[in-house]
C-alpha cells in the first residue's frame, strides 16, 4: 500500500492506494487523531508526506512506529507545486503515486 500525506496544523488529507493504483482510501482527519490513524495502518505500506511545519513531529512519531515513511522536499515535488489545480486533496494523491525514488527527501534530525 502507498500512503500519501498532506500534513496541516489543523488537518490532514489522506489518500492509500494498492500496488495497482487504485485508490483505497481518501479522507480529511483532524491532526489531533491521527496518532490513532496510523496505529491501525499495515507496517509494510510506504508513506510520503511534504514537509512543513506541522508535519516534523508526525513523521517522528511515524518512524518510532517503525513505519516507512519519506519526509518530501517541497520544492522538489515539481508535480504538486506545478499543478493548476493545488487543493491538499490532490497533493495527497500525488505523494502517494510517485514512487519513492522520484520523492526528493529531506534529512530530518532526530
Amino acid at each position: 500500500m502507498y500512503i500519501g500525506i498532506d500534513v496541516h496544523k489543523n488537518s490532514c488529507y489522506i489518500t492509500a492506494m494498492d500496488e495497482a493504483g487504485n485508490i483505497l482510501e481518501e479522507k480529511e482527519i483532524e491532526t489531533e487523531h491521527m496518532i490513532e490513524w496510523i496505529n491501525t495502518i499495515d507496517t509494510n505500506c510506504n508513506i510520503a508526506m511534504e514537509a512543513s511545519t506541522a508535519s516534523k513531529a508526525l513523521y517522528h512519531f511515524m518512524k518510532e512506529q517503525k513505519l516507512n515513511v519519506l519526509m518530501a522536499h517541497p520544492a522538489g515535488l515539481r508535480v504538486i507545486a506545478e499543478s493548476t489545480q493545488k487543493t491538499d486533496k490532490n497533493d495527497s494523491f500525488h505523494l502517494a503515486n510517485l514512487p519513492a525514488d522520484e520523492i526528493p527527501t529531506l534529512f530530518i534530525r532526530p
